[in-house]
């Protein structure tokens, strides 16, 4: 069972050899579940992630952890050179595409974060708490634009692996969906939204795995899991990406009495420099579903280790110590 995991792992993580051996290479993936995005990066599989995360509101002087969430990944890679001199490295791509499994009554079942909750004071005077939902913008007919990830790594005939950092440009549709002054709920519009989607850069740091590390995946995740969380990323065995966001201005912020919010929640929010951080594990292929990824309502779902089978030691779920630590509270 484990050989079968180890064989897509070994086609997501670069190994020239099995990816042109790869008997599907020039066949696209079926879309098992509708909604999810189209996958950009072929041959690949799909695949289960596990995220957690922490986001701070400057003006609010608020960290607001993000709970586990599942992504539903599309990963691959492929070289982007011909076959190297004796000597010289392998240079491939490396990279995918994921999309949030939306929880509970969201209007669509992939794109939509669980809602977050942040606490602030209206104009200086009346405690406020404003609840926010975070989802992945749209094209016009719909369909999710993915978030993205690739970067070109090489690997030298001794296995020794380089992969630079990796830069994530994305933005997200913000819309707040509930807010409270002094405790009471008022009725907020179901249009509470920024201007625009909020722009996101994060980059995760690159890093150089020693090929006596790197001989099986089992070994270099034994590595990775010897480094700091903080000091890594890649797109398919995991780590940490760090950045900001820019929250745009709020609009259509009324409430059922008539007034308009929307000045309060931009004083409250809005503005550059918002630091984001993003964790998480290596992708993971589900043997007993024929390696689909999340279907719909499988937001709070990390159905690993998987019972009856060989489950890679990088599947499994966040303990409480391994979730992201507020940072230390500063009076200034």
């Amino acid at each position: 069972m484990w050989r079968t995991i180890r064989r897509y792992r070994r086609l997501l993580s670069l190994s020239l050899i099995l990816l042109l051996a790869w008997p599907v290479a020039s066949q696209a993936a079926p879309m098992p579940y509708p909604g999810l995005p189209e996958p950009t990066i072929e041959p690949g599989n799909w695949m289960w992630v596990r995220q957690i995360g922490m986001s701070e509101t400057v003006k609010a002087k608020q960290h607001v952890a993000v709970p586990p969430l599942t992504l539903a990944a599309y990963g691959g890679s492929l070289p982007t050179g011909g076959d190297p001199a004796p000597g010289e490295p392998y240079h491939m791509l490396t990279g995918g595409d994921a999309a949030f499994v939306s929880p509970p009554g969201s209007p669509e079942p992939y794109g939509y974060m669980p809602p977050i909750r942040v606490r602030t004071v209206g104009f200086g005077l009346l405690p406020a708490e404003a609840t926010i939902q975070i989802s992945q913008r749209r094209r016009g007919d719909g369909s999710i634009v993915p978030i993205h990830a690739e970067v070109n790594y090489f690997m030298m005939p001794d296995k020794t692996r380089t992969l630079p950092d990796t830069v994530i440009e994305d933005a997200f549709e913000v819309r707040v969906i509930q807010v409270k002054l002094d405790g009471v709920d008022v009725g907020i519009s179901g249009n509470c939204r920024t201007v625009r989607p909020a722009p996101v850069t994060m980059i995760g740091p690159g890093y150089t795995a020693p090929g006596e590390h790197n001989q099986s995946n089992e070994d270099l995740m034994a590595y990775l899991d010897s480094l700091d969380v903080e000091s890594y990323f890649d797109p398919v065995f995991g780590g940490q990406l760090t950045g900001t966001i820019e929250i745009p201005p709020f609009t259509g912020c009324t409430t059922q009495s008539g007034d308009d919010l929307s000045a309060m929640l931009t004083l409250s929010a809005s503005g550059p420099g918002n630091r984001v951080v993003a964790r998480a594990r290596a992708a993971c292929a589900l043997e007993s579903n024929f390696n689909l990824p999340p279907a719909p309502g499988d937001y709070d779902k990390f159905p690993f280790p998987e019972e009856g089978y060989d489950n890679p030691p990088w599947c499994r779920e966040y303990e409480p110590n391994e979730l992201i630590p507020y940072p230390e509270r500063s009076d200034s």
